[in-house]
Order: C-alpha cells, then sequence, then structure tokens
C-alpha cells in the first residue's frame, strides 16, 4: 500500500464518527488516482471480517447514482455505518435505530453514543479501536479525540473555522464581514427574494412538521444558511425557505396538522391489521431477539 505520512485519525465518541484526514493527491474528482483508495478497501475489508454485512449505500445507489462509488453502508447487529471516501480521507459514521429519538432515523440524531444499547456501544468503540490499529500499520498517523460542542455558536464556529470555504473567522460577527462578496447574489435572496442580513432574525417552515420557526441567521455555504433556533440548537436551511412572516403565515402555524412520516403510518397500519394473537406473537419474537442481540 503507499505510504500515507501526512494523516490526521480524529474520533468523536459522543457523535460516533472516525475520519481519517490524509494529505491531498491525485485529480479531486477521479477516486482511482487517490493514494488513500487501498486504505479504503483494507477498511471495507476488516469491517467485513468484524462482522459487519457491507455493501453499496442504499440511500445514494437511488437518490445520486453518480455519487454511489465514493459511499459505502455496513450493519453489524444493531450497529450501522456509513462509509465515504473523500479526495482528502475517509469518513466513517456509526449510528443504530434501535432506540433512535429522530422520526428520520438515529442517523439524524445528535448523540448518538447516549443512545446505543450496551453491545452496540461496545462493537463500535471495538470496531474505531481496530480500524485505528489498521492505519497505524502502515501510516505514521496523528490522532485527535473530539467532542461535539455543546452549544450552537461553538459548533458553528468550529465549523467555519476547519472550512476551507471561510477565512479568519473567529468570531460570529466575522461570518457577518466575510459575507460582502454575496450581499446581493441569489444565495442571498429569501423566499420573497428580499436579502438575507447575515445576523438578522428569520423565519422558516419546519420541513417534517410544517411549523412556524424562527431563528437568528449565519451564512454557511453556497444558498444554504445556519439558523440558531436557541443556545443549544442550530440547523441548517437553504436561503429560498427563508422568510419574513406575513399575517398569513402567522394564522397558520403548520403547514400540515398531526403529520406521520410515510414508514411510521405503514408500521401503524400493519399493527392495526394483526389480531391479538399474532401481536402476541410477534411481542414475544422481538422480545426473545432482543435478549439474543
Amino acid at each position: 500500500m503507499n505510504k500515507l505520512p501526512e494523516t490526521n485519525v480524529r474520533y468523536c465518541r459522543r457523535s460516533a464518527w472516525l475520519q481519517f484526514n490524509c494529505k491531498r493527491t491525485g485529480n479531486d474528482f477521479k477516486m482511482l488516482t487517490w493514494a488513500h483508495r487501498p486504505l479504503f478497501l483494507k477498511c471495507l475489508h476488516l469491517l467485513k471480517k468484524l462482522g459487519f454485512a457491507v455493501g453499496k449505500d442504499p440511500y445514494y445507489e437511488k437518490m445520486f447514482p453518480t455519487l454511489s462509488q465514493y459511499h459505502r453502508y455496513g450493519k453489524w447487529r444493531d450497529l450501522e455505518v456509513g462509509i465515504e471516501i473523500k479526495w482528502n480521507g475517509i469518513w466513517f459514521e456509526f449510528y443504530q435505530n434501535v432506540n433512535a429519538k429522530n422520526p428520520n432515523g438515529g442517523k439524524y440524531d445528535f448523540d448518538k453514543y447516549d443512545l446505543m444499547p450496551y453491545l452496540c456501544q461496545k462493537r463500535f468503540e471495538y470496531t474505531c479501536q481496530r480500524l485505528r490499529d489498521l492505519i497505524a500499520k502502515d501510516v505514521s498517523v496523528g490522532y485527535e479525540a473530539v467532542e461535539r460542542p455543546v452549544l450552537a455558536e461553538e459548533a458553528m464556529l468550529r465549523y467555519y473555522r476547519e472550512s476551507w470555504h471561510h477565512h479568519g473567522v473567529e468570531t460570529l460577527a466575522d461570518v457577518k464581514a466575510s459575507m460582502k462578496d454575496y450581499d446581493h447574489s441569489r444565495n442571498a435572496q429569501d423566499r420573497d427574494k428580499k436579502y438575507i442580513e447575515c445576523g438578522s432574525i428569520k423565519y422558516f417552515r419546519d420541513s417534517r412538521t410544517g411549523r412556524l420557526m424562527r431563528g437568528r441567521v449565519y451564512w454557511s455555504l453556497n444558498s444554504q444558511w445556519y439558523v440558531i433556533l436557541h443556545p443549544r440548537s442550530y440547523t441548517c436551511v437553504s436561503a429560498g425557505q427563508l422568510f419574513d412572516p406575513s399575517p398569513e403565515d402567522f394564522a397558520q402555524r403548520r403547514v400540515k396538522k398531526g403529520r406521520i412520516p410515510e414508514a411510521k403510518q405503514q408500521q401503524l397500519d400493519l399493527l392495526r391489521s394483526l389480531s391479538p394473537a399474532m401481536l402476541r406473537k410477534a411481542l414475544a419474537v422481538h422480545q426473545r431477539k432482543g435478549v439474543v442481540a
């Protein structure tokens, strides 16, 4: 395997991810020219050896076929992992769907590690250790354990400082100053074609519930804007979803009242169709599987 002397391993237990940052090599858009591609294949082989069923990521295979070659998906019992190879490294994101809080699945939960069942946590820790040991055999590595900031402002500032697209950003005031070149572009136009002022209060509709939401906005990248909802929470919204509310917006707080995700609705419909005896049998099978896992 090609030597990668300038490699940094980053690990975050709370958010359950592991990242190999490698020196930039080859053509940015041709994976075959990347010096760390053999390492990517070796990592996939190790995951299979540990017990993961590894294959193409179904989401990217369906929604973004051209990007599918850069993504893989694996599952070992209840522990799931998304793997992505980039021009400057490899990214592993672990999660589970046994105790997920986010209605869209455990992949979108924040405190992924805390929500994992005990055995799932141990599989995650063991897998990360084996991956770190694997790269240490062939590469002189640096290691950094990081934790996700608790406050929204701290998390955003970390992104700005680590991003290739933002330079000299130390405070949110610096983000405002960096917006000069974007003040009159389409990336800074809200729903009503009004220019968005960095640091101002804007409203948007939650994509899941249709609820009216508000927060202070800061430019992220292209047409994406960070919205600080409260000191410990933020989200990312496209410029076209932001607006200054009208009386009509306040008159209807939700777009769809009592909306249930399609997958959840299918589960409820299935449960309603089962007889009491079938429900008892299904519950017994589920409990037996829970003891074994």
